[in-house]
This record gives structure tokens, C-alpha cells and sequence, in this order.
């Protein structure tokens, strides 16, 4: 991924080099995508496939953050692109969307039989319990109208982080993700060492994980779960704003 003034966009000639590389067999897309929040277009997703396709190598996308879009955005399947492919995986879970993710319950969506009947066989595969079940048939089939407000709250969330931050960080460089409930922060202009970022923030009393873990160009960056009410994330906001501006 390469940035330009907090928006995030795959560098396609850097990933057709990865893919090219003999011993790559697999690649693991995240869409939507953590933590930069992108909803990928379908452009991008053509490209993501057919440049899997031309290397022949397997794809796995993990989709669970598919129903966290922001209101007025969509989220496209990429299997939905290529639905006559047999090397593409698609993962998903109700545990992101409905908090419910000590529910043990996901999904591998699979065409091909022969690794539909490989995955059936494996040790992280299985007959999930009748609760898993129950939960995940409640939230799929009864909560429409609970994600609705969710997502309508998390876009308030999102809209008053990027006023404080405006207001106490004005150098930092931050974009409403397009999707997932994660903000990514850009707070290079006040920290050019992540390991002081990180300690200035902790002694605030606030946890927030940082861009190295995620991504090799994100030095500097913070990641936020805005899945939260909204006083504790400001009060949250409030302090880091307070221990980045003092001396």
C-alpha cells in the first residue's frame, strides 16, 4: 500500500513484483482493508485478480469487515469478479460486524471441492456448537436494522475524530475510512520516532497499536478502534491530543 495525504492505494507495480517472485503461491488480500479502511473499487479488485491469475498464484481474501462500510458505501466480493475461479478463497465471520467474536464461528467460502473437502478435514475446521449457530442465524437474519444504526454511529464517531483532531492535532493526517470501525493516523508531524510515539501515548493512559505492525511504509501512524461509545473515544482522543502537544 502507498500513501498520498492519508489516502491509501495499492501499488500495483510493487505487488506484480511480489506475485512474480518464483516462490510466492498465495496471496492474502484484506478487504476492506486493515487498517487503512479502503473499500477497494472493482478496477482495483479486477487488477488484484487478474494479476493472481496471470502468476497463478492462490487467493485468499479476507472479507470480514464486508458490512462495516461507511453509510453510501458498498463493499464488492471479489469472488463476485471471478465466480468461475477455482483458485480463490473467501473468508468471513459475523464476529467483526456483531461483536460476537469469542462465538468461535467463521466461514470459508470455496469453489473448488477438492479444497472444500481438504479445509472439511482440517483441525481448524469443523461442526461449530448450537450456540455458534444460533448467534450467528440471530445476526444474520434478525439485526439489519441494529447494523444500520451501528454504522450510522460509527460515522458519527468517525465525523467528531476528525473535528478534534482538526481543532488539537491540526498537523495530523487523518481520512475517514471508507470502511471497518479502525481510523489510521498519521502523526509523523509531531513524533518521527514510533517507539517515542508509542510511550508518549501509553504514559496518557491510552492503547492504540502503530503503523510498524501493519504496514512497512507506516511509521508514525496510529491505528484506532472507533467501535466504542462515543464519550470513551474522545476522552481517549483527548488525551493523546494532549500528551502529542505538549513539550
Amino acid at each position: 500500500m502507498q500513501e498520498q495525504d492519508g489516502y491509501w492505494t495499492i501499488d500495483f507495480d510493487d505487488l506484480e513484483r511480489q506475485l512474480s517472485r518464483e516462490n510466492c503461491t498465495m496471496f492474502l488480500h484484506c478487504s476492506p482493508h486493515n487498517p487503512t479502511g479502503r473499500v477497494f473499487t472493482r478496477d482495483e479488485l479486477l487488477k488484484i485478480g487478474e494479476l493472481c491469475q496471470k502468476y497463478n498464484v492462490f487467493l485468499v481474501s479476507d472479507e470480514i469487515h464486508a458490512d462495516l462500510t461507511r453509510v453510501g458505501q458498498a463493499h464488492l466480493p471479489i469472488a463476485m469478479l471471478f465466480p468461475d475461479e477455482q483458485r480463490l478463497l473467501t473468508c468471513t465471520s459475523p464476529s467483526k460486524t456483531f461483536n460476537i467474536a469469542g462465538n468461535n464461528h467463521a466461514h470459508i467460502i470455496v469453489s473448488d471441492t477438492r479444497i472444500r473437502a481438504e479445509l472439511s478435514h482440517s483441525a481448524y475446521c469443523g461442526h461449530p456448537g448450537a450456540l455458534s449457530i444460533d448467534a450467528s442465524m440471530a445476526a444474520y437474519d434478525e439485526s439489519e436494522d441494529w447494523l444500520e444504526e451501528l454504522r450510522a454511529y460509527l460515522d458519527g464517531n468517525f465525523a467528531m475524530m476528525r473535528a478534534l483532531l482538526a481543532d488539537k492535532l491540526p498537523n495530523a493526517v487523518f481520512r475517514i475510512p471508507e470502511g471497518t470501525y479502525l481510523a489510521f493516523v498519521d502523526l509523523r508531524a509531531y513524533c518521527d520516532d514510533e517507539q517515542a510515539l508509542k510511550e508518549r501515548i501509553s504514559r496518557a493512559g491510552v492503547f492504540v497499536q502503530f503503523g510498524e505492525d501493519f504496514v512497512d511504509n507506516g511509521s508514525c501512524h496510529m491505528r484506532v478502534n472507533a467501535a466504542c461509545p462515543r464519550s470513551v473515544l474522545k476522552e481517549g482522543l483527548n488525551r493523546i491530543c494532549a500528551a502529542l502537544s505538549s513539550n
